[in-house]
């Protein structure tokens, strides 16, 4: 079974000319990266613009739209010193092992104070909807992948590359030299950048 991970921290800031702008020298794009930018285009109605590094893929979509809006709250400024008790996840781990998937967790309880400054966020609908295919068209166009056993990277399959049934032969098979066949490596990280050029706010998921 091959999977396809996805580390993301949203985080919102400012859109700056010259502001975190990544390095000049770029990878030409894959298969996997072309496929993107199709199904983005044809299925999702995304025109999204890619940028390859040697393991960092970006991909800038903007929206013509305001996605964010700032708003005071109904009850205004609200600071509690009484905590309310919660459950909460302190960690959290799972492996597959054994033909079995195991977890290690940690739930306890942890004292919550409120402290809601009176300000409201919220994304739009349209914005969650974009967010949602967008990652939708990436699980997609990487999921067709293989370790590299040459490497600790994962590549792009290779078209008419079969899995021998038999472990042990398909083991030997992967080690013989192929000089003539050329792989495309996957990208390590994926930044994703939503931004609304209206307003010059942006998204940034990593």
């Amino acid at each position: 079974m091959r999977t396809i991970k996805f580390l993301i921290f949203p985080l919102l800031g400012l859109l700056a000319a010259g502001c975190a702008q990544p390095p000049e020298a770029t990878r030409p794009p894959t298969k996997a990266q072309k496929r993107l930018i199709e199904l983005c285009r044809d299925e999702y109605n995304l025109d999204i613009i890619t940028k390859a590094y040697d393991h960092t893929l970006w991909v800038y979509l903007p929206v013509d739209q305001s996605f964010l809006s700032i708003t005071a709250s109904e009850k205004g400024p609200i600071k509690s010193s009484t905590p309310e008790e919660k459950f909460v996840i302190h960690f959290l781990d799972g492996q597959f092992a054994d033909h079995d998937v195991q977890i290690s967790y940690d739930i306890g309880i942890k004292k919550n104070y409120t402290d809601h400054k009176g300000i409201d966020t919220k994304f739009s609908e349209e914005y969650q909807q974009k967010q949602q295919f967008l990652f939708s068209a990436m699980v997609r166009a990487y999921s067709d992948i293989e370790k590299d056993p040459d490497s600790d990277r994962y590549v792009e399959n290779i078209a008419g590359d079969r899995d021998v049934v038999d472990e042990g032969r398909n083991t030997a098979r992967a080690r013989f030299p192929q000089p003539h066949v050329k792989t495309s490596p996957v990208p390590d990280f994926f930044i994703v950048i939503i931004a609304d050029i209206e307003k010059g706010i942006e998204t940034r998921m990593y």
